[in-house]
């Protein structure tokens, strides 16, 4: 296709990918522009859209627009009928078009084209554009891709880059198929790599070249693979295919469930931070004959998704914000909007319900067999138990007041719940009991928090409850318990008032009205009493200990208090926290919502930095027989792997009592554009000698949160179960660890193949639960 000495010209060089077609551009070009962005969408098997651009187009800062309105953006079917090798190594493939199902004006041209043979692993969402460089005077710009999909290469200059965006991934007649939109989605440009990862050898050189994972481009292309849509629902569990080793006899029967969001990007040009993205549950079934695992995944029917998700076409619009995003377009609409309950952050199986958890809101009960919604639960709506409130003198009172108005408008106008359940909850094994916590909803823009603790049997019966009125601003996502305490490490916050007016109107996320509030150089330490009859009811509870760390507490491991004769308690927490400095409400993950993209250098600071980024404590509070505080202290939970860390676990029979082990997912910084986020590694501490064992995949894939699953009476016999995400195959697996062999070469029992076209982003919380 050629166009005029002032315009600009394109041929399709079409890629074979499994059954699909990927689309790779060489661009003549013959003028200056200072921006060009594609996306190119793949479809179902044997079919794909094309996007062509056609005759001549000015392109421009503003976007691609036709002269004289004769030619534009043309969409169409075609139907792959090769490829056919040919004598110099490349192949050629027979297209034909159906003019009728062109989206703009029926194309002709290009009944076959010579393309490069790639692999499956070639992400088939792809964006190009020249990042503001200067196309004067270059002639042919020729881009190609390395054997393994790591970068897109640009011969002839060093300016042109290209990313994933969200997989559309075909699907096998066997799972429940969304139906896929007919015309391509716009989706957002990632973010620009440096020229000098784009450069590469000639095409004769691309297999030894990009077979290397450790370059800017391919860490990149993982860390947008890992947080890849998945639309796909099972129908029906799918029995996953057992790629290493075998199913221990020995595993006990149940069911591992993980909570995580499913969707990040929509088909109408929104995106949203992980954080806000639709809950999508997905479970593991171990039934206990031979190696058979079944695997289902639904997403979690709230009123939102059901809402975002076009029932006749499968499509998604979203129309709600969420805390960490903004909708963009004619869809601000949305950003007034109440918040949506993507209840995506952790799954709890207790009793006969199974719930998805977010921390904005009340869980979904979910039908354990079918994973099929049931619905909202009000596990917090009563107002009866013991209560405790305290008079904080004028300065109470005057939030009281403030408190009295709050409540209507976050109520009626933004329907909060009157109180909302922190997504992390505690299982007291010893007791029985499910314990959970949930704050009031206008607390979040008051200068005090107050936390209500819910112990429940294992018929939901509400044993016990509690409140406690702190004077101080505090956002707490875990906590800990021991026999007689609840333990909370306070994270302080302020409310941000430019923000909080920029977030009612819908320009700013409603995260920005709240800000860190580092003004003070400790970590205070809240020691609750659990009964009425606990220990040292002399001492003052709001009085905090003062750890002499600030530190952000990201999630606790486990709590435990053992006491001398003389009466004295000594109370010892691990916990995975990380600075204040680092922590930023606008970029969780490394996503910016200003611009929509997700920047993995952000979880990923430069050498000398570790500290600042999540990793693991151990802290230690000495409280005398009065309850008077005589020694705290924090250190760093191993002196032998300092690597940065995340997601204490722990086997759930100790929790609250004396443990030796913590399990974590940790990094082993082997790649250096990755260093530290994504995690690679399982890392089992031992709390009594403070050494350390390590269990690391492979290259160019990562793990999530691991699970212990317990099956004797020792604490570390057992199993641990993790999620590995393998991005540059688009693969995960569910490996199988044996506890006791972590730091050995045989510490892998069994990996689990997950169905290519189920392969989905990483999740967040899971839950163990024993048949």
């Amino acid at each position: 296709m050629r166009g005029d000495d002032n315009g600009s010209a394109a041929i399709l060089v079409l890629v074979v990918v499994d059954d699909s077609v990927d689309i790779i551009m060489i661009i003549k070009i013959r003028d200056e522009m200072d921006a060009l962005r594609m996306a190119l969408l793949v479809s179902p098997p044997d079919t794909a859209l094309i996007l062509c651009l056609q005759l001549d187009l000015d392109i421009t800062k503003e976007g691609i627009r036709p002269r004289c309105g004769l030619h534009g953006l043309a969409i169409c079917r075609h139907r792959v009928r090769g490829p056919i090798p040919t004598k110099d190594g490349t192949h050629e493939c027979s297209v034909s078009f159906a003019p009728s199902l062109s989206s703009v004006m029926p194309v002709n041209a290009y009944r076959s084209a010579t393309f490069f043979p790639l692999p499956n692993t070639v992400p088939p969402h792809l964006a190009i554009y020249t990042d503001g460089h200067d196309l004067t005077g270059i002639t042919t710009l020729i881009i190609t891709v390395p054997v393994d999909g790591t970068s897109l290469i640009a011969e002839t200059c060093n300016i042109m880059q290209a990313f994933p965006v969200h997989r559309l991934q075909p699907l096998p007649p066997s799972t429940k198929l969304l139906p896929l939109p007919t015309t391509a989605s716009a989706h957002r440009t990632i973010p620009f790599v440096s020229s000098a990862a784009a450069s590469s050898p000639s095409t004769s050189q691309l297999a030894g070249s990009a077979t290397a994972p450790d370059s800017p481009t391919a860490a990149f292309w993982d860390y947008q693979l890992l947080f890849a849509s998945q639309r796909s629902e099972t129908a029906e569990p799918v029995l996953l295919r057992v790629a290493h080793g075998s199913v221990p006899v020995d595993f006990p029967r149940g069911t591992y469930y993980l909570a995580g969001p499913g969707i990040f990007s929509d088909d109408h040009g929104s995106t949203v931070n992980p954080l806000d993205g639709h809950g999508y549950l997905r479970a593991f079934d171990f039934r206990g004959s031979s190696d058979e695992v079944w695997y289902s995944a639904r997403y979690v029917a709230t009123p939102a998704q059901r809402e975002e998700r076009e029932a006749a076409t499968g499509r998604w619009r979203f129309t709600h914000r969420g805390p960490f995003s903004v909708l963009r377009g004619g869809r601000r609409v949305g950003n007034l909007k109440v918040m949506k309950n993507v209840a995506n952050t952790s799954v709890l199986k207790w009793g006969p319900r199974l719930m998805c958890l977010w921390e904005g809101g009340d869980p979904y009960e979910i039908d354990p067999a079918s994973l099929d919604t049931v619905g909202l639960v009000d596990l917090v709506g009563s107002d009866h138990g013991d209560r405790r409130q305290t008079d904080g003198g004028s300065r109470g009172r005057a939030v009281d007041v403030a408190a009295h108005f709050l409540k209507p408008i976050l109520r009626g106008v933004f329907k909060m719940p009157p109180k909302r359940l922190l997504a992390h909850y505690k299982i007291d094994a010893k007791r029985n009991r499910l314990l959970m916590v949930s704050c009031n909803s206008e607390d979040m823009l008051l200068p005090r928090s107050t936390f209500t603790f819910y112990e429940f049997d294992y018929n939901y019966e509400l044993k016990q409850k509690k409140e406690f009125v702190i004077p101080d601003h505090l956002m707490i996502h875990d906590w800990a318990f021991t026999d007689s305490h609840y333990v909370l490490l306070g994270n302080r916050i302020k409310l941000d008032i430019p923000g909080s007016l920029l977030a009612v109107s819908g320009l700013h996320p409603m995260i920005s009205a709240l800000a860190v509030n580092p003004s003070q150089p400790s970590t205070p330490i809240y020691v609750l009493p659990r009964f009425s009859q606990s220990p040292n009811q002399d001492r003052n509870w709001l009085v905090p200990i003062q750890a002499p760390s600030q530190q952000w507490a990201l999630h606790t491991g486990n709590a435990f208090e053992e006491r001398d004769g003389n009466g004295n308690l000594k109370i010892q927490l691990q916990a995975s926290v990380c600075s204040y400095q680092w922590l930023n409400f606008h970029k969780m993950f490394g996503y910016n919502w200003r611009t929509e993209k997700l920047d993995p250098s952000f979880m990923n600071l430069v050498d000398g930095s570790e500290a600042m980024l999540p990793h693991l404590i151990q802290v230690s509070i000495e409280l005398d027989a009065n309850g008077t505080c005589y020694g705290c202290s924090m250190a760093n939970l191993s002196n032998i792997w300092n690597r940065p860390a995340d997601f204490p676990a722990i086997n759930p029979y100790f929790s609250g009592q004396k443990n030796t082990y913590v399990y974590v997912g940790s990094s082993s910084g082997t790649r250096r554009f990755l260093p530290r986020f994504p995690f690679d590694s399982i890392v089992k501490l031992d709390l009594s000698n403070g050494s350390a064992k390590s269990w690391s995949t492979g290259d160019r894939m990562f793990v999530g949160e691991p699970i212990f699953v317990p099956k004797g009476t020792e604490e570390d016999d057992g199993y641990v179960l993790v999620v590995e995400y393998a991005v540059a195959k688009q693969m995960c697996y569910l490996v199988i660890l044996d506890a006791r062999r972590i730091g050995e070469a045989e510490a892998v029992v069994a990996k689990l193949e997950v169905p290519k076209h189920l392969t989905f982003p990483i999740g967040f919380h899971g839950f163990w639960s024993t048949k």
